[in-house]
């Protein structure tokens, strides 16, 4: 029953997730203090920090631009004081303020209006506050400025697949490999590409290539994951799932996606178990509790289950497929048909077109008696090219009387 639920929503959970490797020294922990060195006017410093960064991953293009900038202060081809705004913006960056990220990176531009670094990341700053289209425009200029350098390349790849235009990101990340070629991040994330396009292997060789140049990316192990599930090699992805877990811990994604691979499998205590450590690390991971209401769903412990759909409606509301199984558990699990129906009926509002919904419903109107209503909902599956089960048809005609 779940992998009929599950189908379309894999691939919308391949969202980049922060890596952070957990020995004693790391390229992630050098460039935030090198960082942090910088925000306080401390280049040389921080010079030595990004350096050291280098050192432990040749690949960091983070740590590469950062010193470009430096070396651009040294070489008095770039103002001190924008520098100084260019690195305050990474710092709010870090924190994931990006409003604030924004101001710090207009300010440095407005210092030096060909700051290629300062339009590349401002453009994240835009994509990750939506604002896909502002945040395309500054990586056209930073490529412009800058067209040797692969970053931007990679960021406009991801703000692409985010507008759904693989294509489109797919070109931009291949642009980054040229220029680029051990850039692990940017195989990853065409590799999630590919898989949003259902390219599996092509996917697969992409995460090969990442964990090839970096063994300890976890994003990668947790990409090549979801190809795997969404080709059905369900003991694979659990594999790389476990691996992307063991690099990093708290990554939430990799439980979230190993959850469903166990789900899918009818493991459901490890299911739960997998979503569960999900939301401890991300409380407001509204697919997290949908999911573990679906496992509770299909162990039969619908209070459960209601609880977790109802969680994921709250943080969530526009979500016509929780309305949906939370109507599934209301009616099936507790027969409370009543519930059922105002939960399809509100999928029904969000997603017009949304079958299961419509089929959902004409189940529970049968319940309760109210046959033409059932009859009505039939038919909209019927002109939604859908299928209505025999079974119930049958059922149907012989309670109400009628053919069709």
């Amino acid at each position: 029953m779940y992998l009929l639920r599950i189908g379309v929503l894999i691939a919308m959970f391949l969202t980049v997730t922060v890596d952070v490797g957990f020995g004693k020294d790391n390229a992630e922990q050098r460039f935030a203090k090198g960082v942090e060195y910088a925000v306080h006017e401390k280049f040389e410093q921080a010079k030595e920090e990004f350096e050291r960064a280098l050192k432990i991953e040749s690949f960091n293009e983070k740590a590469k631009e950062a010193l470009r900038v430096i070396k651009g202060v040294n070489e008095q081809k770039l103002k001190h004081e924008a520098a100084l705004y260019f690195f305050k913006g990474i710092a709010y960056s870090e924190d994931r303020h990006w409003i604030e990220a924004i101001a710090e990176f207009t300010k440095a531009i407005g210092l030096n209006p060909r700051f290629s670094e300062a339009y590349n990341n401002r453009g994240n700053a835009y994509d990750d506050e939506g604002q896909y289209e502002k945040a395309i425009f500054d990586f056209e200029r930073a490529i412009e400025i800058g067209p040797q350098h692969a970053r931007p390349y990679n960021s406009r790849g991801i703000t692409y697949r985010k507008k759904g235009e693989y294509d489109k990101a797919i070109s931009d990340y291949s642009k980054a490999i040229e220029i680029s070629p051990r850039y692990a991040k940017a195989y990853n994330n065409r590799g999630n590409a590919y898989t949003d396009k259902g390219e599996y292997d092509k996917a697969i060789a992409d995460c090969n290539k990442a964990v090839e140049i970096n063994p300890r990316y976890a994003n990668a192990y947790n990409s090549r994951g979801v190809a795997y599930l969404r080709k059905g090699q369900y003991d694979q992805a659990i594999s790389d799932f476990s691996k992307a877990i063991k690099i990093n811990p708290k990554h939430t994604k990799a439980y979230y996606s190993r959850g469903d691979a166990y789900l899918i499998k009818g493991q459901y205590d490890k299911a739960i178990s997998d979503y569960t450590k999900a939301i401890d690390l991300y409380p407001s991971f509204a697919q997290a509790y949908k999911h573990r209401g679906d496992a509770y769903d299909d162990k039969g412990q619908y209070d459960k289950a209601i609880s977790d759909f109802s969680m994921a409606i709250e943080i969530n509301p526009r979500d016509a497929g929780t309305y949906n199984n939370r109507g599934l558990a209301y009616g099936r699990g507790k027969r409370q048909y009543a519930k059922a129906i105002s939960d399809f009926t509100k999928a029904i509002e969000i997603s017009p077109r949304y079958a299961d919904a419509y089929r959902s419903r004409a189940v529970a109107y049968f319940h309760i008696k109210k046959y033409e209503k059932a009859w009505d909902d039939v038919h909209k599956v019927q002109n939604l090219k859908a299928q209505v089960h025999p079974g119930f048809l049958n059922a149907l005609r012989q309670a109400s009387g009628r053919q069709k």
